[in-house]
């Protein structure tokens, strides 16, 4: 490239990023950040990222404040930051935001995109799903010790474990809710192993 046609084109950048500029800091003054756009649901499959990272427990919902999110894209790669450009003008235009998928620590999991570009245009609080797995709620490492007792199959060990995790999500962690709920047939000795363990080690 000629030394003229270079420098035409390194200015001609410039130009439209510094318009870029100036526009994302004319919609940061024009507009109640996050109260006038829409908020959609992720964007990726959650279930499938769920199971891919063995959180497929349970989900919820909230926004919360952008500082407390782990994660991003390092913008040294150009096509990174051309990404990163057109979310931004594209949340601009149309006025909604896609939920990005995060762990129970807040790390990211999907969305590291949307979220830098969220960053970027000066958002303060960002819509999160945030996936739960089995962990969160007990101790497995410690109830398959527990456990290694019974000789069964590990998968029947593996399905036992995650019942009871699964229970006290959808009891919202009350762990003494383990008590009214049957145990698997076959494996009432082993239940009860477990459910006493819980309820007198709750994480």
């Amino acid at each position: 490239m000629k030394i003229r046609e270079f420098i035409k084109t390194t200015i001609n950048e410039y130009l439209n990023e510094e318009q870029e500029v100036k526009n994302w800091k004319q919609f940061l003054n024009e507009n109640e950040l996050l109260s006038n756009y829409n908020i959609k649901s992720s964007s990726d499959d959650v279930y499938a990222v769920g199971e891919a990272n063995g959180l497929t427990i349970k989900n919820i919902k909230e926004t919360i404040p952008i500082k407390y999110i782990n994660g991003g894209v390092r913008l040294s790669d150009p096509q990174e930051r051309k990404r990163i450009n057109n979310l931004k003008n594209e949340i601009l235009k149309n006025k909604f935001i896609s939920r990005i998928i995060v762990d129970s620590d807040n790390n990211i999991i999907e969305g590291q995109h949307r979220y830098t570009a969220m960053v970027e245009l000066g958002f303060d609080l960002i819509p999160v799903i945030k996936l739960f797995g089995v962990d969160d709620y007990i101790n497995s490492e410690l109830i398959y010790k527990l456990i290694d007792k019974y000789k069964i199959h590990p998968d029947y060990k593996h399905q036992i474990v995650n019942m009871v995790a699964e229970i006290i999500a959808d009891e919202n962690g009350n762990y003494l809710e383990l008590k009214n709920y049957e145990p698997p047939k076959g494996f009432e000795n082993m239940w009860n192993d477990i459910i006493n363990f819980v309820i007198n080690n709750p994480k």
